[in-house]
Parts: structure tokens; C-alpha cells; sequence
């Protein structure tokens, strides 16, 4: 059989069966990927939080109302001096860039699932260029 094209011709090895289970592993790491970043935990609510709820972000009437109970329900609390001690412990890692990077290769893992899909669809159309 000759083929005769302008375009680069691939051939790929994998049957039906191995490339069904690549895209299940594929689907498999996803659902996992999603479901840790779900089940991460929220941090627990201010005192403020509890007693007025959480800033609203748009409508100047909310947030004035908010800041009215803000205002009326703090204590003022007398500072504490403290010196500084000459162990100080670092402060620990920031979680934030913790939780960033999760993100970051979920979405990877995402986008890179999908291009094997589409990729994979190009390849398996039969037929040719006519």
C-alpha cells in the first residue's frame, strides 16, 4: 500500500483497550485532583465574622452596615508589650502557596488530559486525506 500526502503520516501502537484505559487513569487523576481540593479545610471565622458575617464585597449600604457593627462590637483591647526573644522560632511556611501550587497542577493535569483527548480523536478519525 502506498500512501501518497504532503502531511506527516503517524501510526500509533496502542490498541482500543490500552488507550481506554489511558483516558480512565487520566480521568482517574483528575477526579482525584478535584476531590482534594475540595475537601481542603476552610479556616475558622474571626470573632467579627461570627458576630457580623463576613465583608461584603459590592453595595456601599452593605458594607457601611457591616463596618457599623464592626465598630459597634469591638472591644478595644490594651496592647500587650512584649521583647522580642533572641530564639524566635521562623514563622511557619505560608499555606497559601501551598494551596497555589495544588491548584496550579490540577489545572495542568486538566488542560493536559484534554489535549491527549482531542489529540487522540485526530488521530483514531479512519480515513484520509481524499
Amino acid at each position: 500500500m502506498n500512501i501518497i500526502t504532503d502531511r506527516t503520516v503517524l501510526y500509533s501502537n496502542l490498541d482500543d483497550t490500552a488507550k481506554t484505559d489511558l483516558i480512565k487513569a487520566g480521568v482517574g487523576t483528575a477526579a482525584t485532583i478535584a476531590g482534594a481540593l475540595v475537601v481542603k479545610g476552610k479556616a475558622p471565622l474571626s470573632e467579627i465574622e461570627m458576630k457580623c458575617g463576613k465583608k461584603p464585597k459590592l453595595g456601599k449600604k452593605k458594607k457601611q452596615a457591616w463596618q457599623d457593627c464592626v465598630n459597634k462590637s469591638a472591644v478595644p483591647v490594651a496592647p500587650v508589650a512584649t521583647q522580642p526573644s533572641v530564639y524566635q522560632t521562623p514563622p511557619p511556611p505560608a499555606a497559601e502557596n501551598k494551596n497555589k501550587t495544588l491548584i496550579y497542577v490540577g489545572v495542568i493535569v486538566i488542560v493536559l488530559a484534554i489535549a491527549g483527548v482531542v489529540i487522540w480523536k485526530m488521530k483514531s478519525k479512519k480515513g484520509g486525506v481524499k
